[in-house]
C-alpha cells in the first residue's frame, strides 16, 4: 500500500470514528458556540503541537511498536478530536440558523 492510499484510508477511518462518537455520545457535545470554539482551539493545539511532538519522540526510537503507538495512539485520537470538534461547531451553527429562521 502506498502512502497516499494509507493517508486517505486513515482520514476516512478518523472521520468514521468522529461521526460514530458524535451520534453515539451526544451528551458530550457542547451546548453553546463558545464551548465549541474552546474545543476547536484544544483540537488545534493537539493536532499542531502535541501530536507532532510526541510522535517525533516515539518515532525517533528504533522500536517498531512505538512507531505504531505514535500513529494509532497519538495521531489518530488528535485527528478524531479535531474532526469531532468541527462536527460540533457545524451542528451548533445549523441549530442556530434553524432557530433563527423559525422566528
Amino acid at each position: 500500500m502506498d502512502l497516499g492510499t494509507y493517508a486517505i484510508i486513515f482520514l476516512v477511518g478518523a472521520c468514521a470514528l468522529a461521526l460514530w462518537f458524535y451520534y453515539r455520545m451526544e451528551r458530550f457535545a457542547p451546548s453553546d458556540l463558545r464551548t465549541a470554539a474552546i474545543h476547536i482551539g484544544a483540537a488545534l493545539v493537539a493536532c499542531q503541537l502535541l501530536a507532532p511532538a510526541v510522535s517525533a519522540l516515539l518515532r525517533g526510537t528504533d522500536i517498531q511498536v512505538l512507531r505504531v503507538v505514535s500513529v494509532v495512539g497519538v495521531s489518530l485520537p488528535a485527528l478524531v478530536y479535531a474532526m469531532l470538534a468541527t462536527i460540533w461547531v457545524i451542528a451548533l451553527i445549523q441549530a442556530t440558523l434553524r432557530s433563527g429562521m423559525l422566528r
